[in-house]
């Protein structure tokens, strides 16, 4: 082979070389590009769920803070409402005391007061003027330790020892209070019966 073909060759070879580098290169660039870009698709799609979790979590959090504050808002205007209802009770107190019902129910009254009381010490049964007689007629036939006095501390009466020292407190008031945790969801649930019926709140 003389020098030339040999030249040819060299530069044919050298050619061949040069365009397989070059299609090497381009296939690795191309899967360079295209793994960047897959990368950028992931981390996009993870930025754009990010995003949305925040957001769900926003709205979430922000629907939980008002529903609390419904509440709240429910309970706090429930309360006022019962609030209003006790102390309107209260006002009728007297008026109640004045009852034929709660005249009849005062034998038995004074009965569960005396029971709380020693047997054999004197009791002292205090009650405002206008319920004297009607406890004094409850108490015709019983053993003569009960002694009645009358005073203006509200409706219905108090059962003590002298001085005191032991008390059994049966006034309307008291009963109020003690009975009102049972008679408030009773309140409400005849009110919102009476909602329901009208309309009206």
């Amino acid at each position: 082979m003389g020098i030339d073909a040999l030249l040819r060759e060299l530069r044919e070879r050298s050619r061949e070389e040069e365009a397989e580098i070059r299609r090497e290169a381009e296939e690795q660039a191309e899967r360079i590009v295209e793994e960047a870009r897959r990368e950028a698709e992931k981390r996009r799609r993870e930025a754009l769920q990010e995003a949305e979790d925040e957001l769900r979590e926003e709205l979430r959090a922000e629907r939980e803070r008002e529903e609390n504050d419904v509440r709240r808002q429910v309970m706090e205007a429930r309360e006022e409402l019962l609030d209003r209802v006790r102390e309107t009770a209260r006002e009728l107190l007297d008026e109640a005391a004045a009852s034929g019902a709660y005249r009849r129910e005062l034998p038995a009254r004074i009965r569960e007061a005396l029971a709380c009381l020693p047997e054999d010490r004197e009791v002292v049964l205090r009650c405002p003027p206008s319920l004297e007689e009607a406890i004094r007629e409850a108490l015709s036939g019983t053993d003569g330790r009960v002694r009645v006095e009358t005073d203006d501390e509200g409706a219905g009466f108090r059962a003590s020892t002298p001085g005191g020292t032991i008390t059994a407190d049966a006034s309307l008031a008291r009963r109020l209070e003690r009975d009102w945790t049972d008679l408030a969801p009773m309140v409400l649930e005849k009110l919102e019966e009476r909602w329901a019926e009208t309309g009206d709140r």
